[in-house]
């Protein structure tokens, strides 16, 4: 078992939130957090491991107006819902998860270094 911290990116699809084919495939580059993330992080899915293990090497600071777009909820893997937007899903996560959509955020970027079938013991 591995002892490198973790990061969730649990499916969300009442959200429209579906990042790990997205982060899989290289079209999700980024993870919006309240926080800055630094070095190598596991995704864990429904608190499991994934085996993805991604290396955090720069982060931007954004204000609400940046990043509640729908061209930002798009690159982080939020798409459109039947009644939603992709940024109205994202504000609607943000909101579950802080009570209230924060004013900044950190824009955390990563690369794949450890995909599950190069999991080595």
């Amino acid at each position: 078992m591995s002892k490198r911290s973790t990061i969730a990116m649990t499916p969300m699809p009442e959200f429209g939130y579906d990042p790990i084919p997205l982060i899989l495939s290289g079209e999700k580059v980024h993870t919006l957090r309240k926080q800055r993330c630094h070095g190598q992080k596991e995704v864990c899915v429904k608190g499991k491991r994934t085996g993805i293990v991604l290396e955090f090497h720069s982060h931007v600071e954004m204000t609400i107006d940046e990043f509640l777009t729908q061209d930002f909820a798009r690159a982080d893997g939020f798409h459109n819902t039947y009644v939603t937007r992709a940024w109205e899903n994202l504000m609607l996560f943000l909101e579950h998860f802080y009570g209230k959509v924060p004013e900044t955020m950190w824009r955390n970027h990563f690369v794949i270094v450890q995909q599950p079938e190069e999991e080595t013991e």
